[in-house]
């Protein structure tokens, strides 16, 4: 696992009496439990090795904090909350790649009353019905097919969560590059895709609330993640040349956004 939830009061709670060393070598068994997904090894010298903890107190903390919270097995130092958070999030992709088969997430259906129109039909905004609809995607009279920034809302859609979004990349394809620095210039794209996407007609995308938004980028980010292409498992047609790996930026603008979606780069 790249990313794992982290409540900070229970943190605060469980490890108040620790000391700053033994504090830090706790949050490093976490991590190094979390990226290999099992016991941690029973080896306590290997262990240590591993977490960098050099000094005498450096290891003496790192026992002090296994005897502690985790529990020693057979197999290795058992961790309760690390095995529950695992068993979830392998659940979470295995889901993901099941719909990704399947062409996306279920989508909700909304029942007519409580479309925006009240009436049964979706209010376009449009009473002359003039608005021109380009592959699912309804485009208002101000903005141009593929440039990314279409003006047409989608009524009652939440707003872009930038945060969250970096977090499932980050979390969904670990072997790309990671976003350091989420400035204005992304945060427009983020936003900008997120309100595309909601209006797509294409799994898995076409969400109303937050979380069938944040369910179908989920499942974006699973299906690229697939790509030996997009993630630098695949050649380069140059062998002089590093293979291509796709960033964030590559998979929110307009032109790789729209090829990811039309499966140029993800074959079965």
């Amino acid at each position: 696992m790249h990313f794992y939830p982290h409540n900070i009061g229970d943190h605060v709670k469980d490890t108040r009496h620790l000391t700053l060393l033994e504090e830090g070598a706790y949050r490093r068994l976490l991590d190094h439990y979390y990226t290999i997904e099992k016991a941690l090894p029973l080896d306590e010298a290997d262990l240590c090795r591993k977490l960098l903890a050099r000094s005498d107190d450096e290891r003496k903390a790192v026992g002090v904090v296994l005897r502690e919270f985790f529990v020693q097995t057979e197999s290795g130092w058992w961790h309760k909350r690390c095995e529950e958070e695992i068993a979830a999030g392998n659940k979470r992709r295995q889901q993901s790649r099941e719909n990704g088969k399947k062409g996306g997430r279920p989508r909700k259906s909304v029942p007519p009353q409580e479309l925006p129109g009240g009436d049964g039909r979706p209010d376009t905004g449009n009473p002359d019905e003039t608005q021109r609809v380009i592959g699912g995607l309804a485009l208002g009279s101000g903005s141009r097919p593929g440039d990314g920034l279409e003006s047409a809302q989608v009524e009652g859609l939440p707003p872009c969560p930038h945060e969250r979004l970096v977090e499932i990349y980050h979390d969904r394809m670990p072997l790309n590059p990671r976003i350091k620095v989420l400035d204005d210039s992304r945060r427009k794209l983020l936003a900008a895709r997120w309100k595309q996407a909601a209006r797509l007609d294409v799994p898995p995308f076409g969400y109303h609330t937050m979380q069938q938004g944040l369910d179908a980028w989920h499942t974006f980010f699973e299906i690229c993640s697939e790509s030996d292409f997009l993630t630098g498992q695949a050649p380069p047609s140059d062998p002089g040349r590093p293979p291509f790996v796709a960033s964030l930026d590559f998979l929110i603008s307009p032109d790789g956004f729209r090829k990811c979606v039309e499966n140029h780069y993800h074959r079965e």
